[in-house]
């Protein structure tokens, strides 16, 4: 991983929101994608774990990361009904073209979108269900190691449980990069984004589960998907 950025954990991962040592000018020259040859693979796939919406989440991706562009499966999962839809034909298939994607009149034939949790294991007691992200990679995608799989997740605090299940099972090994934004309790998170804050604009609110868990958790985890070859991104 001679390529990959550090970590940062000094800056909170993400860095500042302007200049320079920004996220979008500090990380994507180190995407795996900018120098890894993806084309040999037998199939390539990206995954987006915790959606909302097509236009925040994997079309900007796209913006930042147009190698995703030449992929060929393309998987979105939201819980929340009613946020994700893909835009019309008409206005989806040019402007994907634009953005050069191959084949961009099939891609909603190509994009599979699930309302479902993603957890650490498969439950149907929640509703809607919960989807074992290590199920649906080996089981249910049957993913191999000469597959190119990207995964980014906001998974909002259960990436602790699910990142350590696939270090526990192995299929971390069937994911070549992952991108997660990690949540825990800080000052700075809480003064700047008012992660595990009491009040917020004056209204008290509950703490959420994972304001448990602190900036040296967040790093830890970061750091064991490294240390077992995966390609791992703090994504803002």
């Amino acid at each position: 991983m001679a390529t990959i950025e550090d970590l940062w954990p000094d800056g909170h991962f993400r860095g500042p929101l302007f200049g320079p040592r920004r996220y979008l000018a500090r990380v994507p020259p180190h995407f795996l994608g900018r120098h890894a040859n993806f084309s040999r693979c037998r199939r390539r796939v990206f995954i987006d774990v915790g959606a909302q919406r097509f236009e925040s989440g994997m079309l900007e991706m796209f913006k930042v990361y147009p190698q995703l562009l030449l992929f060929d499966e393309f998987y979105s999962f939201e819980a929340v009904g009613g946020k994700y839809a893909l835009p019309a034909p008409e206005v989806l298939t040019p402007m994907l073209a634009q953005m050069g994607m191959p084949r961009a009149e099939s891609f909603a034939r190509r994009h599979l979108f699930m309302q479902a949790f993603v957890g650490a294991r498969s439950s149907t007691a929640s509703s809607p269900p919960t989807i074992g992200l290590s199920d649906f990679l080996q089981t249910t995608m049957r993913l191999q190691p000469a597959d190119a799989v990207v995964v980014k997740m906001d998974a909002e605090g259960h990436e602790y449980d699910i990142m350590r299940s696939l270090l526990d099972d192995g299929t971390h090994a069937l994911i070549d990069e992952l991108f997660v934004e990690v949540h825990y309790n800080h000052p700075r998170m809480m003064q700047m984004f008012h992660w595990c804050s009491r009040l917020v604009r004056g209204k008290p609110r509950d703490l959420e589960f994972w304001c448990r868990y602190t900036l040296e958790n967040a790093t830890n985890l970061l750091r064991a998907f490294r240390d077992a070859g995966v390609y791992t991104h703090y994504w803002p």
